[in-house]
């Protein structure tokens, strides 16, 4: 058990440091594993390991401490350039990040945790006192310094950020009784005012006690000359401190001025650089009050829409012109501000969807070892932004599909050679925007899905009828991938089978207001297509009245309104038609299609107004198109959903509930709902006409 010495407010802000320096170590790790050791990585993954060391060893937790310290040991020797970043040596790195996770829960609910880190410790060390390569990528430790061309480089990517490399030379008094403890809190002091890129001696030497009375560091900083003088100063036994710009050798130095950052900046420029990093802040709120502000931003929206209804009302009596003026004028007004602080909290509660992203590498990576397949994992559209709420949700899905390609969407390396293909499988995560939606695509380039085989299974599981195989088509076939309990998998693996939990996946899309289509080409690959709304809070809807209610369908889901002639109408297979432009679509009545009334009606049973004419609203659900008949179309309308409750339950083809200008409510239609769950004859028989 470590004995923990923090308060709860700190432990909130340590959990939050340590979710984001977790996340830099493992991007860095798999990043140098894959791309070499490329300095600015380095440092900035040797960076977090310090960090998460230091504030550990600050709340007193020993084994978090013992742990990243000995991370941070191997980090130290990429960085001097005598290790490599094969897998051999990241393997260990990893195991250790894995090993953070479970501390990091277990601090989140004030509970103990029994993890062993003996072992991991063990393979660190082994790792860390390999012999050097050949070829260092720091300052050596002996002779005049020695710069490589990945430390040059990471001093012009300091200049750039308005930093600066300063080399410091560090003399403790000989009669020192602990050398070595004074050697460590000048190695601390310094790395608590810059990024250490070199020392000597090392810190491994530091801490195996062999040290002398000279202490040389070369860093990045943000700090002034006379700010590290005193930080090194304040150390016993310390009896000389002195720093200088880091020398560059000459033929470099030219080189490198033309490139953009070259000139080593002033002790003046480094002091505007750091006033502008630390006036570039960032606040951290709960995600709680995000979501608060959202429901009073809701209730404002509700508000503006009845205050708007209520002027329009006052316009229409007389003798109380200048107060529908009036009242006209503060509806207006409120309009524009609720509309303005409606767009700021969106904003606020938008994030970049890398962060869901980040996830993914690590376990592609990990898959590609476990099954023995190459895969080149290509993550595009880290930018596109996406509410908070939208991307907790989606992360189960994607990890699923993702699994599923990786498991038995792509083949084994001699399946793709004998299929004329790269031995490297090619797996594609991408996010983008279209119109008002967030499209997220899983994309492989494995063996596909074969229609045939799926309507064999669906067939063999009666998910489809023997008939029904027949005439269905081959985008039909595969969506039916989707079917609870469907696979077309011969052995289902601990990973995935392709179809296994589908249907999950299409429910969770579902209760987040998307959908998921698929593409699948036999031979050349599948793509996986999921189109999400840019916020769960509000949505552009279409109003509608039937059955004397007010219904609110989403405009994603409307493909067209429109005015048919009953003439038109035609029955087929005791189903009512109609033809929209070569295309014949089923319709039914809104109100008894979700229920809501079982009387039979005929269509010239209606309140369209003219009596050869009736509405209908032409929709798309899960590649199903079909008309919803209605009394008559209201208008679009912007409406924030509300919960149904616990007292009403989920009810089929409802997605909520919106409060109207006139307080009235109005049911939201889930039209995915309408077409998963399919009509019944005894249904349709009874909202035909």
């Amino acid at each position: 058990m470590d004995n923990l010495n923090i308060s709860k407010e700190d432990l909130k802000l340590f959990l939050e440091e340590l979710d984001e320096q977790i996340e830099v170590m493992e991007e860095g790790f798999l990043t140098l594993e894959r791309e070499g050791a490329d300095p600015e990585v380095v440092s900035a993954t040797f960076r977090a390991a310090h960090t998460v060391k230091g504030s550990s060893a600050a709340i007193g937790h020993q084994r978090m401490t013992a742990l990243t310290h000995a991370m941070e040991n191997v980090m130290d020797k990429i960085r001097q350039g005598e290790l490599g970043t094969s897998s051999e040596v990241m393997n260990p790195l990893l195991k250790g990040l894995d090993l953070l996770r479970p501390f990091k829960q277990t601090l989140a609910t004030n509970s103990d945790t029994d993890v062993d880190i003996s072992q991991a410790l063990q393979e660190l060390r082994d790792v860390a006192e390999r012999k050097p390569q050949d070829s260092a990528s720091g300052p050596k430790s002996s002779g005049p310094m020695d710069v490589s061309e990945s430390f040059m480089q990471r001093i012009h990517y300091a200049q750039e950020e308005g930093l600066v490399a300063l080399e410091i030379n560090v003399t403790l008094a000989p009669e020192s009784i602990m050398p070595s403890v004074r050697a460590y809190q000048v190695y601390q002091a310094v790395a608590s005012i810059g990024e250490i890129l070199a020392s000597d001696p090392t810190l491994n030497e530091i801490e195996d006690e062999n040290v002398g009375t000279e202490l040389k560091f070369w860093i990045i900083t943000a700090s002034g000359r006379e700010a590290i003088r005193s930080a090194v100063a304040e150390v016993t036994d310390v009896t000389g401190v002195s720093v200088s710009p880091v020398k560059v050798p000459k033929d470099k130095e030219e080189a490198d001025r033309a490139k953009p950052g070259g000139a080593a900046p002033s002790d003046e420029d480094t002091k505007s650089g750091a006033a502008a990093a630390i006036e570039n802040r960032t606040v951290r709120v709960d995600v709680t009050v995000l979501d608060s502000l959202m429901n009073l931003i809701g209730e404002l929206v509700i508000d503006r829409t009845r205050l708007g209804q209520l002027s329009a009302e006052l316009s229409e009596l007389a003798g109380v012109e200048d107060l529908a003026s009036e009242v006209g004028r503060i509806s207006n007004h409120l309009a524009r501000i609720t509309g303005f602080l409606q767009e700021e909290i969106l904003k606020a509660r938008m994030l970049p969807i890398e962060k869901l992203f980040k996830k993914f590498p690590r376990m592609v990576r990990d898959l590609s070892m476990k099954f023995n397949k190459p895969i080149n994992f290509e993550v595009n559209g880290k930018d596109t932004e996406l509410d908070r709420a939208v991307i907790e949700m989606l992360s189960d899905p994607l990890m699923h599909l993702l699994r599923n390609a990786i498991d038995h969407g792509l083949e084994s390396p001699d399946e793709r050679r004998a299929a004329g293909k790269t031995e490297e499988g090619n797996l594609t995560l991408s996010a983008y925007h279209s119109y008002n939606q967030i499209v997220v695509e899983v994309s492989d380039d494995g063996r596909g899905i074969d229609p045939q085989r799926v309507i064999e299974s669906a067939v063999r599981k009666g998910v489809i009828t023997p008939d029904r195989a027949k005439e269905i088509t081959d985008r039909e076939a595969i969506m039916l991938i989707f079917s609870p309990g469907f696979s077309t998998a011969e052995k289902v693996s601990e990973v995935s089978g392709r179809g296994v939990g589908l249907d999950v996946v299409r429910k969770n899309i579902d209760a987040l207001g998307g959908r998921v289509d698929v593409e699948s080409d036999l031979g050349r690959g599948t793509t996986f297509r999921i189109f999400l709304p840019l916020t769960l809070a509000t949505v552009r809807a279409l109003m509608v009245r039937a059955g004397g209610q007010t219904f609110a369908i989403p405009l994603n889901s409307v493909v067209e309104t429109l005015r048919v002639d009953k003439r038109l109408i035609k029955s087929m297979r005791r189903q009512q038609v109609v033809t929209v432009r070569d295309m014949v679509v089923p319709i039914y009545r809104l109100e008894s299609s979700i229920g809501l009334t079982r009387r039979r009606r005929s269509w010239n049973d209606t309140t369209a107004g003219e009596n050869d004419h009736i509405y209908a609203v032409i929709v798309n659900g899960d590649g199903k198109t079909f008309g919803l008949v209605v009394d008559s179309l209201v208008g679009e309308q912007e409406i924030v959903i509300k919960s149904l409750g616990r007292l009403i339950g989920d009810v089929r083809g409802l997605a909520g509930a919106t409060i109207l200008g006139d307080g009235s409510l109005a049911l939201i239609l889930d039209i995915r709902g309408l077409t998963g769950a399919g009509w019944s004859k005894d249904t349709v028989a009874e909202v035909a006409g």
